[in-house]
């Protein structure tokens, strides 16, 4: 990422000694134009007799070098806003120039238009609606993650000459692929809980391009352990994301010491060169992350359905304990019955009674519902006690 950045505590220069050259030859040519000006305004006097007035030629020509000033100064000077650059057209030879933020000197024949001021604000594209990517134990993670970048001066002939909707694309294969490659080998509840390592391990690749290199399981590297036949799958997971896992601090050591060379070369005034996807685009990247790694709405439905499941069985189960305490006790099938009318609140009358029982908490209603079904020995039909 080439980030140009002002060394912290030094005082930024109110003039640009660069500059010295085009401010002289700019107020060289203001003095010629005007000693031109004042030449053939006398001369002018002189030819057609208005001696008269020789004493003012002066002021004459400082009236008309105005005038020739402002009307030519702008074929000469440009003017650049900030967080801006300009690309200029050689009309002879095609070349483009970039001016940066300020004013500058430049040649009639290089042409300014209006389009050619490029926006150098930095631009989001965030996956709002989130990918999803497969994890090595077959769960599908819902992934939330975006980028940020802005035109890199120096280079905005090449960022100009790609389309946005290039660059986007280009920076989310480089990022998606690296995803999948981490995904498919970490479970899901690991991953989940190393969404900041990995995202880390996303800004390194993208900054310094380093392949993160992932091993096989095998005898040699698990201590004897390899994904053979008799071994389980959960196992070999285990053994999987241990590697995995120390390729990731390997791969954040190296990011690390990247950083701290690249850092000591800005401190000399020095910059690393940018990644090849940059250069190629004319991008600075500013910001990689990863804002979420959740399951797969699906998958999340289905676990919710099973716990839904798991928690009417441990309901239909209570009931029944409770049953047979006062008589003979209710079937699985009315249990189960009673347990999904509790969990749904579908019926007006079992709600309401609900409202009117004493007590607090899960407990209580299990009590009532529980009532409902006590079976007497003679009759063997349900009993309600509690109010109809």
């Amino acid at each position: 990422m080439n980030i140009n950045i002002a060394p912290a505590g030094k005082p930024v220069p109110m003039f640009r000694t660069d500059k010295g050259w085009e401010i002289a030859l700019l107020l060289s040519f203001c003095v010629a134009l005007f000693l031109v000006t004042k030449f053939l305004l006398s001369f002018a006097f002189a030819t057609f007799g208005m001696e008269m007035f020789q004493k003012e030629v002066t002021l004459f020509a400082m009236a008309i070098w105005l005038l020739l000033l402002g009307r030519s100064l702008p074929y000469f000077l440009v003017s650049v806003p900030e967080v801006t650059s300009l690309i200029t057209v050689n009309l002879f030879g095609g070349e483009l120039k970039e001016y940066q933020t300020g004013i500058h000197l430049r040649f009639p024949w290089e042409q300014v238009k209006p389009g050619n001021y490029i926006n150098l604000r930095i631009f989001a594209k965030d996956f709002e609606k989130g990918e999803t990517y497969p994890a090595l134990d077959g769960v599908m993670l819902h992934v939330v993650w975006g980028f940020q970048y802005r035109g890199m001066r120096g280079n905005i002939g090449k960022y100009i000459a790609v389309d946005k909707t290039v660059i986007d694309g280009g920076l989310h294969d480089i990022g998606s692929s690296f995803l999948a490659q981490i995904f498919a080998n970490l479970t899901a509840e690991t991953a989940r809980k190393n969404i900041k390592r990995i995202e880390n391990c996303m800004k390194g690749h993208y900054e310094y391009e380093i392949q993160l290199e992932l091993q096989e399981p095998t005898e040699s590297n698990t201590n004897g352990v390899a994904p053979l036949a008799n071994v389980s799958d959960k196992e070999i997971w285990k053994k999987r994301e241990s590697l995995v896992i120390k390729a990731i601090d390997e791969y954040l050591g190296k990011i690390k010491e990247l950083n701290e060379k690249k850092e000591a070369l800005r401190e000399e005034g020095r910059s690393t060169a940018p990644a090849s996807y940059e250069e190629a685009y004319g991008i600075d990247l500013i910001l990689v992350a990863i804002s979420d790694i959740d399951y797969d709405p699906k998958f999340q439905e289905a676990l919710a359905t099973r716990e839904i499941a798991k928690k009417v069985k441990e309901t239909a189960n209570v009931l029944q304990q409770k049953s047979s305490g006062g008589g003979e006790a209710i079937s699985d099938k009315e249990a189960m019955e009673a347990a999904m009318v509790l969990g749904k609140a579908v019926t007006k009358t079992v709600h309401h009674n609900v409202q009117e029982i004493k007590g607090e908490g899960m407990e209580a209603v299990i009590n009532f519902v529980s009532g409902l079904f006590v079976k007497t020995p003679n009759s063997g039909k349900p009993e309600g006690k509690g109010k109809p």
